[in-house]
């Protein structure tokens, strides 16, 4: 699951094409890189080749259930707002994340690259400039488009293989 607050990556080229990112609605006129008037909830799956597939929340929901997907959504904006107010206290934006959660029996656990270059989009923001690419500390190609994969576990099992969004249990 990603959690985007500015508008880049492949979530600047669905607005580009549809003027929402994973079937959230956004202000028109936005340019590539503006912070977004709210950080939003942008679910993925694993698809079978190549990224992952950007889904709407309403998808999530009939994938997981809603009541699952609403606990996941709280819980993704909640952490976010805590690492990007801290980050920008020091100076970096955190443009974007993923993260991943499980479950460890009945628990749910988040795991995984928690806040790390490889499952985010740092910018520094004494370089910030809006309407274009920005300076990216990212050592990967971090997609705006879903707080990324939602992943799930036998109960007692560590979470089920990278990436795949599964059925509710």
């Amino acid at each position: 699951m990603r959690r985007p607050r500015y508008l880049a990556g492949s979530g600047w080229k669905e607005y580009c094409e549809s003027g929402s990112v994973c079937g959230i609605p956004l202000p028109a006129g936005l340019r590539e890189s503006d912070r977004l008037p709210e950080p939003i909830f942008t679910p993925a799956r694993k698809a079978q080749t190549g990224h992952d597939e950007n889904i709407s929340f309403e998808q999530a929901c009939s994938i997981v259930g809603g009541e699952l997907a609403a606990r996941l959504r709280d819980l993704t904006l909640e952490i976010y707002g805590r690492a990007a107010r801290h980050a920008e206290s020091k100076g970096v934006i955190v443009a974007d994340t993923k993260f991943e959660f499980g479950f460890v029996g009945e628990d749910l656990v988040l795991g995984d690259e928690v806040l790390t270059p490889d499952s985010s989009r740092f910018w520094p923001a004494d370089t910030y400039a809006p309407g274009g690419p920005q300076l990216s500390s990212t050592s990967s190609s971090c997609a705006i488009t879903g707080i990324h994969p939602l992943e799930q576990a036998a109960a007692g099992a560590a979470p089920a293989r990278r990436g795949r969004l599964q059925d509710q249990r």
